[in-house]
């Protein structure tokens, strides 16, 4: 799906063994070269371990492929381990399409019965006739290879008989290669006393190790050139994104390919070219589960801070200061207007220097004439503050921000919304037909965000339909984009229109505001989905 996005021909970060990418670190070299010498030499037994995700699998397969077309090769790849060494025997006989002894009296090598012979005698003419054949394969210039993937998993009575295979051989020549490829606990079954006898009959031992810094980020970028990404465009990943990937995967080839083909797909989804550390944190933690809990841990914080500063104010001599001039500052509606009881003049309170203010003396200070509206209130206060007064040029202030909203949604309702009655709170039987829809009802929200609601409420037909919750999102969509943008939104505003929360959802979260936004937009489109308030 991000082919074309970053110019690339193939994926290249598939966890399928694939011997198409693979990558020769210094250990993947040597226990490739020890393969082939094993090989090569008809060295018996040997035995390939290392940690899951470290490329077992794909040494064998890249060995395998290129040394089939080499030389004259048949393999047995075993890979359910966990069998009896009859049931071994057995496998082997129907990988090399061979006719099972008569004397065993069965009819396929997928049977158990029934038995002429008693098991160990069973066992003995197997064992017997698979002489027979190596040697008339070792006559043809056959090399015959027995690879049991997963070998820990195999039982140990199994792994002890396999030193009877290993006795299958010629004054010069082993006649069947053994390969044994399982994980770490491997090398410690193999070295139990009851196995002494096999441990010393394996003549190779390679060990995989994880890759090192430097390696998983030429690891990275050889999978990238191997994927014929264009050229010039290598570095999709950012120098700190790739000490990241080290630090999550701990350098095991699997857990690479996982993250980097994560942070591509989000990448994609945000429409950018390159991957920063940002990115790879976000991708390890949806893959170990952690946005929640550590959404949990940031809002925990944070209560803890604000219980901190609360116990503070509430044992400061100053408390009813504070407060007070908290309460001032909360906007009033009185006669259509949004006003406040602060004095700008004044500041908030008083100096501190003076002590705590007496009721008379804020009655004094404060009082009806000294009532502004909240736009007035915001300029007044920059410039007594000796900021930058809010304006066109300075909306990237959080307050300049919501007066811009407001003024917005003034300009877009009919009539002078400062001076004037606002005509949609008109319920006259005339202005009900004109319209043609119910008034809207009052939730409790803020000034600004009941106003969005109204307006909401006339223009979009399946808003009066939606939840609170619902309502609530679309409220914040405006807030961050206006009117005019959530309108923009056709494709989701229709999903809405046919209760297709789901779709609706998905147009939100793969929207150029989404990507602007970032995670706050993912949680909205999450509580669209769900009904259920997640910001």
């Amino acid at each position: 799906m991000y082919l074309e996005h970053f110019g690339l021909k193939k994926e290249p970060f598939h966890i399928t063994p694939d011997p198409f990418f693979f990558y020769l670190s210094p250990t993947h070299k040597e226990s490739y070269a020890s393969l082939i010498y094993g090989l090569k030499n008809r060295k018996g037994f040997i035995s390939l371990t290392g940690e899951v995700g470290l490329g077992k699998t794909t040494v064998i397969r890249t060995f395998l492929n290129k040394w089939s077309d080499r030389s004259k090769i048949k393999t047995v790849f075993v890979f359910n381990s966990n069998l009896s060494f009859k049931g071994l025997l057995l496998t082997i006989y129907s990988e090399l399409g061979l006719d099972l002894p008569d004397k065993l009296g069965i009819q396929n090598s997928k049977s158990d019965g029934p038995h002429i012979l008693p098991l160990e005698d069973e066992i003995f003419e197997l064992v017997n006739e698979l002489h027979r054949v190596l040697i008339k394969e070792y006559q043809q210039g056959y090399n015959v290879i027995l690879i049991i993937d997963d070998a820990q998993n195999m039982p140990v009575q199994t792994l002890e008989n396999l030193r009877m295979l290993s006795n299958l051989e010629t004054t010069k020549d082993k006649l069947l290669q053994i390969f044994l490829i399982g994980q770490t606990e491997l090398d410690a079954i193999l070295d139990k006393k009851e196995l002494r006898q096999l441990r010393q009959r394996i003549a190779i031992r390679a060990t995989l190790k994880p890759l090192s810094e430097n390696q998983t980020r030429d690891y990275i970028l050889y999978r990238l050139r191997k994927a014929e990404i264009k050229s010039g465009r290598e570095n999709i990943f950012t120098r700190g994104a790739l000490n990241k990937i080290y630090q999550y995967s701990e350098g095991i080839p699997r857990k690479i390919n996982i993250i980097c083909d994560n942070a591509m797909v989000t990448a994609f989804g945000y429409g950018r070219k390159t991957i920063n550390p940002a990115i790879i944190r976000e991708v390890q933690s949806d893959l170990e589960g952690l946005p929640a809990s550590r959404r949990f841990r940031y809002a925990l914080a944070g209560s803890f801070l604000i219980l901190l500063a609360a116990a503070g104010i509430w044992f400061s001599p100053y408390k009813e200061n504070v407060l007070i001039g908290m309460e001032n500052m909360i906007p009033r509606e009185i006669n259509g207007k949004f006003t406040s009881s602060v004095q700008p003049d004044a500041g908030i309170g008083p100096s501190l220097s003076k002590g705590p203010e007496t009721e008379a003396e804020h009655a004094d200070r404060i009082g009806p004439e000294h009532f502004l509206p909240v736009d007035e209130y915001f300029v007044a206060a920059e410039e007594g503050s000796g900021e930058q007064p809010l304006n066109e040029q300075n909306n990237d202030h959080p307050r300049g921000q919501m007066v811009a909203q407001a003024e917005n949604i003034i300009e877009e309702s009919p009539g002078d919304a400062l001076n004037e009655a606002d005509p949609r709170e008109q319920t006259d039987e005339s202005r009900l037909d004109e319209i043609n829809v119910e008034p809207a009802p009052r939730l409790e929200l803020s000034p600004v965000n009941q106003a969005i609601h109204e307006e909401l409420y006339e223009i979009v037909p399946s808003y009066s339909g939606l939840s609170e919750t619902r309502q609530e999102i679309l409220i914040r969509m405006a807030r961050q984009t206006s009117i005019n943008g959530l309108l923009s939104f056709e494709k989701m505003l229709e999903a809405l229109e046919q209760d297709d929360f789901q779709e609706a959802a998905r147009q939100m979260v793969h929207s150029k505001w989404a990507r602007t936004v970032g995670d706050y937009a993912y949680d909205l489109a999450e509580s669209m989905r769900t009904d259920q308030p997640g910001w």
